[in-house]
């Protein structure tokens, strides 16, 4: 046995290199091409699989940019009926009682309710169902018919008017006689006789001839131009009329025949050179503004390219300034050249920051009778109703006073009003924690709060009679720029708005002085000449 051993071995070695040899050079090789076989088409179809991400992938893509298409359509419609659904008077013509109503449910109860009658949400959906206070009306409907009403005195024109006009401005109109039905047998006899009052536009065409050295002002340096009438009449159809350049265009081309038919730009130029010339005449109404005793102003918002921006009026009886403001602070107000330097009473909205300007200050009660009847209305207090009907007997027995020929209340008569305007605010303080509503109550507080405040603002209409009740004249003077927002959108630029505001200074204040407009708009843009001397 132990001498075939070697032999042994020696063959089993043999046999596991012939083996090695085998595995490497038939076996190792087959499962690598296997291997490789199999990898390939792991790749295959692994490249198929991506191809077929990459087509989702650009099919998705599609579909989300077309999605994203239809929703920003959807979202530009939604805007629309927005717009169509939230209308009020800020957008449009209508009047301020339609704000806010689209946006309630349900009006407030008619009876307060007690708090066990309250559910736990009930605040909360009442929160947002509130009105605003310029929705309440403080006006009380009359049980006087539509129209006009006895003793009011009509506006159809007399032949005594008629008559008396053209006596007045015997060189404001020509005459021109029809004989109607006249013949031999009734020409002695007394005719009927009737007037049609009717305009003729014709274009005065002038010719100036400038002989040897005779200057020729820059009026003159086209050979072709303008006259006054044409600038102040543009300029009264920008401004009172609230018309676009385009349109006073067409106006003029319509009127004339096509003589006169400036450019948009023409028009434009037309206007801020009236503008222009009004220099020495503002600087007279201002002069006029800061020696009264009483001035009312306001600000009211509209729109410079696309931007908010606002118009303030400082007023009296007879005059209006408007001013460009960009914002409502202190710092803004301030660069005003009447406020700035003001010093008698000044009648405002409740705007906290006029406190700062005049030395007294009057505060508007009609604002106060809204606020008043929306606290009659949602918390059902008696306060705020007797609260008014105590001013409004103020205001009633100043008048009478006044007509009867009195300047002043009594002391006595006065303190008792006053003690009145106290007791009243008292009574509110006591209703306010009865409120269910919170949000109620907290406006309620405030507004006691401002009462007590202000309240020798409120009551300077009885302590001084040169002092009106109401901010009523700001609210007539800014009423042409709420309308030219709503037809126009607005104004391009500053220099527009300034333009605006210096126009209809000078129309307003010669409407409410009973000027003729037109004539001291072309004294205006004639020679820049004060026209209210």
């Amino acid at each position: 046995m132990r001498a075939e051993y070697p032999q042994d071995l020696s063959i089993q070695l043999q046999e596991a290199l012939a083996e090695i040899e085998n595995l490497e050079t038939v076996v190792i090789p087959a499962m690598n091409r296997d291997h490789d076989d199999a990898l390939n088409r792991e790749r295959a179809i692994f490249s198929a699989a991506l191809n077929e991400v990459h087509l989702e992938k650009e099919k998705l893509e599609a579909e989300l940019k077309n999605l994203s298409l239809k929703l920003k359509e959807a979202n530009d419609e939604i805007v629309r009926l927005k717009n169509i659904i939230n209308r009020d008077s800020k957008t449009t013509s209508l009047p301020h009682s339609v704000d806010w109503t689209k946006r309630h449910k349900e009006d407030i109860p008619e009876e307060t309710p007690t708090k066990e009658e309250v559910p736990d949400n009930k605040e909360t959906q009442k929160e947002d169902e509130r009105k605003a206070a310029n929705e309440y009306n403080s006006r009380k409907p009359s049980e006087r018919k539509k129209g006009g009403q006895p003793g009011r005195k009509g506006n159809t024109l007399t032949i005594y008017e008629l008559k008396k006009m053209m006596e007045d401005y015997p060189d404001s109109y020509k005459i021109e006689v029809f004989d109607i039905g006249k013949t031999t047998d009734n020409e002695t006899s007394n005719p009927r006789v009737k007037y049609e009052l009717d305009l003729d536009f014709k274009v005065i065409v002038r010719e100036y001839r400038y002989y040897g050295d005779t200057p020729i002002p820059p009026k003159h340096y086209s050979d072709v131009t303008y006259g006054d009438f044409t600038k102040a009449t543009a300029s009264f159809c920008y401004g009172q009329c609230n018309m676009p350049t385009d349109k006073i265009c067409e106006l003029f081309e319509a009127l004339s025949g096509g003589m006169i038919a400036p450019s948009e730009g023409s028009c434009y130029n037309f206007c801020a050179h009236v503008a222009d010339g009004s220099t020495e005449s503002l600087a007279y109404l201002e002069k006029e503004l800061l020696e009264g005793k009483v001035i009312y102003s306001d600000a009211t918002v509209t729109t410079e390219n696309g931007k908010e921006s606002y118009v303030r009026n400082v007023s009296n009886p007879q005059t209006v300034i408007y001013y460009p403001q960009d914002k409502k602070t202190i710092e803004e107000i301030g660069k005003n050249p009447v406020l700035a330097q003001y010093d008698g009473i000044l009648m405002t909205d409740h705007e906290t920051a006029m406190k700062h300007f005049g030395a007294k200050h009057a505060e508007c009660n009609q604002h106060i009778a809204r606020y008043c009847e929306k606290t009659t209305v949602e918390a059902r207090h008696k306060w705020s109703k007797g609260f008014m009907s105590n001013l409004y007997d103020i205001k009633k027995d100043k008048e009478e006073r006044m007509r009867k020929g009195e300047e002043a209340f009594p002391a006595d008569i006065l303190e008792a009003y006053s003690q009145k305007y106290d007791e009243w605010l008292s009574l509110g303080w006591k209703e306010n924690p009865s409120t269910i509503w919170k949000s109620v109550a907290q406006d309620e507080r405030a507004l006691l709060n401002r009462l007590k405040t202000y309240k020798e603002d409120h009551l300077r209409f009885a302590t001084d009679w040169e002092v009106e009740f109401t901010n009523n004249i700001s609210e007539s003077d800014l009423r042409f720029i709420k309308g030219r927002t709503k037809l126009s959108g607005g104004f391009r630029q500053k220099s527009g708005r300034e333009m605006c505001c210096k126009i209809m200074s000078i129309i307003r204040t010669c409407k409410k002085r009973g000027l003729n407009i037109i004539e001291k708009l072309v004294s205006i843009s004639k020679n820049g000449e004060n026209v209210f001397a």
